[in-house]
């Protein structure tokens, strides 16, 4: 707290005071984050002496220059408070709620009352996703004269030729697997949900053999890291269930590979038995 006797009456004063606050505020947030880490997180990540050091809250290291102070003090504006608009990026329902024949009538007997504006408030809703059969018909055609054959118009590509998911499937299990951290066998549980059943292991064959096509794109990513001087590396252990000729016990690697142009920056993930890796 600060006394009221030692709070000034002049502006410039006042400017600099609010300021020397800001600036001990944001070192008291940043101290509380770094003790948090060293209470609650890993060993090696402790704080040190020399970081207490960057939160010396001593008053005449927090003072600034008075045109400096002046100039940030002018620039800050205050948050306002109250929930985000969740409107921006999502669909809009308009669900109108009125009132009856019976309550728009005045209550002092003069007719109907007016409308004179509205009242907006957001919910966010969630609509399950659903799966979709698509059925592709081949209309036969054939001669009853000569009788030559029959002729039939060719399916689309398909990723996966002799499987019953689309691309969009696929790519769908793939992001969820990967991207969102959900294993085969819950998706496997949410699909049977839906009304019908995927094994988990046709889904692990599915992400397999999708992650076999989409090699060719693999390399050109990897030709693009590596036209870059500068390639960051690192790998993560991780551990393999069911892995032919090695215990489940057995400490794997991750390795992830960033590169590229500036701004144009690509990052691969390859994973390897062992701790050394060859590009």
């Amino acid at each position: 707290m600060v006394s009221t006797e030692k709070i000034p009456n002049d502006i410039s004063s006042l400017q600099g005071m609010v300021k020397t606050l800001l600036l001990r505020n944001q070192q008291l947030e940043e101290m509380m984050r770094q003790m948090r880490g060293e209470k609650f997180g890993a060993s090696s990540e402790k704080i040190s002496e020399e970081q207490l050091r960057l939160f010396n809250l001593e008053e005449s290291d927090s003072i600034l220059p008075e045109n400096e102070l002046k100039e940030e003090v002018e620039s800050y504006t205050r948050k306002k408070g109250g929930r985000k608009s969740l409107s921006k990026n999502l669909k809009i329902i308009r669900v109108e709620h009125d009132l009856s024949p019976e309550q728009k009538q005045c209550p002092c007997g003069c007719g109907e009352m007016e409308k004179i504006g509205e009242e907006i408030s957001e919910q966010v809703h969630y609509v399950p996703a659903k799966y979709e059969v698509i059925e592709n018909v081949r209309f036969k055609y054939a001669c009853k004269k000569c009788a030559e054959g029959v002729y039939i118009s060719s399916l689309p590509l398909q990723l996966l030729p002799k499987s019953n998911a689309t691309p969009g499937f696929l790519a769908h299990i793939v992001v969820s697997k990967f991207q969102d951290g959900l294993p085969l066998y819950r998706q496997s549980k949410i699909i049977e949900r839906s009304g019908f059943e995927i094994s988990r292991a046709t889904l692990s064959n599915w992400v397999v053999k999708s992650g076999e096509k989409m090699q060719p794109l693999v390399n050109l990513l990897l030709d693009h890291v590596l036209e870059n001087g500068y390639i960051g590396m690192d790998e993560t252990p991780v551990q393999v269930l069911n892995e032919e000729n090695r215990k489940a016990q057995t400490q794997s690697y991750m390795w992830v590979i960033r590169g590229g142009p500036p701004g144009k920056e690509a990052t691969l993930f390859y994973y390897d038995p062992t701790e050394v890796r060859k590009c």
